[in-house]
C-alpha cells in the first residue's frame, strides 16, 4: 500500500510516482503488470483522481509505465537505464525540502506544464524533424515566436530576424561578430555573466546607470541595458524614456542590446513594450525562458535588425544550430495551441499573489526599516533595509537557518552602495513558506 505524507512539502503526485518507481525497480511490480486504476487508487488514498493521473503521467514520461487504450496502465517490458546517484547528488536533491528559497537556488518546476508539454511533444513526433536545422534555429518555432513577440512585446519581426541560441553568451558573440565593436557600454548593475562576457572578446567595457545622461555613456557604438526590469534593482525605462532613447539611437547611428530575461510578468496596468518597437534597425533583443519554463531549458532567442540578416546568413550558414530542435518544436506547438499563453497567465496570477503576500509580510515584520524600490514587474522584489548590519551578514544568518535570500553586491561595478538592499525572488516559494520564512527573518535579523 502506498503511503502519503500530507504534511510533506513534496507534492502528493510526486510521492506516488516515486514509490511506484521504487516498486518497479525493486521488482515488486513486474514487466507488463497492470497498475491499480486511477479511480480505485484515488479512492484508496482519499485523494483526487487527477492527482493519480498526474503521477502516472510522470511515470510514463520517465519510461517506467505505458498506457494502452482500454487496458489501463502497465509496467513497460524494458525499464529505462537507471544511474545510481552519488550520496552528494542525493543529498543535494533532498536538502531543498527543508529550504525556504528566496533566490532560485534550485528550480522546483512546481508549475511546469507537464501535460501540455507531453501533448506538444507527441505532436512534434508526428510532424518529424529535419536532420540538420538552419543556423538560426527551427523555422516552425521562429514563425510562432515572431507572432508571440508581436502579441506580448509589440515587437514586429520576421522569422528570419530571430536566432535561437543556448544563452546570452552565444548571443553576445553573434552580436559582436555582426557589429564588430571594440568598446561597449554596459548598464550597472547587471547579472555578472552579462558584464563579464565582453572581456573574453577583448572588448573594453564602460559602465553606466540606467538613468544617466545619454551623452555620458553613448560614446561606444553599442550599449547593453535592461529596459523592462533591471536585475537586481528592479529599475526600468518608461515608455516616454524609451521613445526618447530610440530617437537618439537612430540619429546617432548607435545600437542597443536589450536584455529582457525578467520582464515577462507585469503587475502594472500599462503594457511592457520593447526598445525594438521604436528603433527596430538600431536594437538587438534577447530573452529566454528562465522565469517561465525554467533556466535549465537553456533556450534563448536573439532578434537582430533586418540590416544584419544577410551578414548573419553569410557568416553562419555553414554552422547549423545545435540548440535542441526537439525542444524548440515542442515550444512552437505550445505557442500554436495556446497552452503556453494559458500557462503564463496562470504563473502571473500565482506570482502576483505571492508578491502581495511577500510585501505585506515584510512590512509587518520590519515596518519602517524596510522599503521597496524598482518597478512592479518580474519575479523578484528589491527591498531597501535600514540597518547597521551588512548585507553579507544578514544573508549568512538567514542561510544558517535554511533561508536563502539574495546578496547581489557583486552585480554592481561601482560600489559599495550607499544603502543596503536584499532581493527576494517569488519563483520558488509557496505562500506558506513566505509567511514562515519572513517571520523567522524578523527574529533572526532583529532590525
Amino acid at each position: 500500500m502506498l503511503a502519503i505524507d500530507r504534511d510533506s512539502s513534496t507534492p502528493i503526485f510526486q510521492q506516488i510516482s516515486e514509490q511506484i518507481q521504487q516498486e518497479i525497480v525493486a521488482g515488486s511490480l513486474s514487466a507488463h503488470q497492470t497498475l491499480t486504476s486511477t479511480r480505485t487508487l484515488a479512492q484508496d488514498l482519499d485523494i483526487s483522481r487527477n492527482t493519480v493521473r498526474r503521477a502516472y503521467e510522470q511515470l510514463i514520461i520517465e519510461g517506467f509505465i505505458e498506457s494502452k487504450p482500454k487496458a489501463g496502465y502497465r509496467v513497460v517490458a524494458h525499464l529505462p537505464s537507471i544511474v545510481h546517484q552519488s550520496e552528494t547528488a542525493i543529498q543535494n536533491r533532498y536538502i531543498y525540502k527543508n529550504l525556504i528559497d528566496f533566490m532560485e537556488t534550485f528550480d522546483k518546476l512546481e508549475f511546469f506544464p507537464q501535460k501540455d508539454w507531453s501533448r506538444a511533444e507527441q505532436k512534434m513526433k508526428l510532424q518529424g524533424l529535419q536532420h540538420v536545422q538552419p543556423a538560426n534555429g527551427d523555422l516552425d518555432y521562429r514563425i510562432q515566436l515572431s507572432t508571440f513577440l508581436k502579441r506580448t512585446k509589440q515587437i514586429e519581426v520576421t522569422p528570419d530576424q530571430i536566432v535561437i541560441v543556448s544563452g546570452f553568451n552565444e548571443a553576445a558573440g553573434i552580436i559582436h561578430t555582426l557589429v564588430d565593436f571594440e568598446a561597449v557600454s554596459v548598464v550597472d548593475p547587471l547579472a555578472p555573466n552579462a558584464q563579464e562576457i565582453w572581456k573574453t572578446m577583448n572588448v573594453n567595457v564602460n559602465f553606466f546607470k540606467l538613468h544617466d545622461d545619454y551623452q555620458t555613456w553613448s560614446k561606444p557604438p553599442i550599449s547593453l541595458l535592461t529596459a523592462n526590469h533591471t536585475f537586481p534593482n528592479g529599475n526600468f525605462l518608461t515608455t516616454t524614456e524609451r521613445q526618447s532613447l530610440a530617437k537618439k539611437l537612430i540619429a546617432d547611428h548607435k545600437y542597443i542590446i536589450e536584455l529582457d530575461t525578467d520582464g515577462t510578468f507585469n503587475f502594472e496596468d500599462h503594457p511592457s513594450d520593447s526598445l525594438m518597437t521604436y528603433a527596430p534597425e538600431n536594437s538587438f533583443y534577447y530573452s529566454n525562458y528562465d522565469d517561465t519554463l525554467g533556466s535549465s531549458l537553456c533556450i534563448g532567442f536573439l532578434v537582430i535588425p533586418t540590416k544584419f540578416q544577410s551578414k548573419f546568413q553569410r557568416l553562419y550558414q555553414s554552422f547549423p544550430s545545435r540548440v535542441s530542435q526537439w525542444q524548440q518544436r515542442i515550444i512552437a506547438n505550445m505557442m500554436a495551441d495556446g497552452s503556453l499563453t494559458a500557462y503564463l497567465r496562470k504563473l502571473e496570477n500565482v506570482y502576483n499573489q505571492r508578491r502581495k503576500v511577500l510585501m505585506t509580510s515584510l512590512k509587518m515584520a520590519f515596518g519602517e526599516k524596510i522599503n521597496f524600490i524598482g518597478s512592479n514587474r518580474g519575479t523578484f522584489i528589491v527591498s531597501k533595509l535600514d540597518t547597521d548590519k551588512s548585507v553579507k551578514m544578514l544573508c549568512q544568518i538567514a542561510k544558517e537557518h535554511h533561508i536563502i535570500v539574495g546578496d547581489v553586491d557583486r552585480s554592481w561595478q561601482k560600489g559599495p552602495l550607499p544603502y543596503k538592499i536584499i532581493v527576494f525572488s517569488i519563483r520558488q516559494v509557496r505562500i506558506d513558506e513566505i509567511k514562515i520564512g519572513i517571520r523567522k527573518l524578523s527574529k533572526l535579523w532583529n532590525l
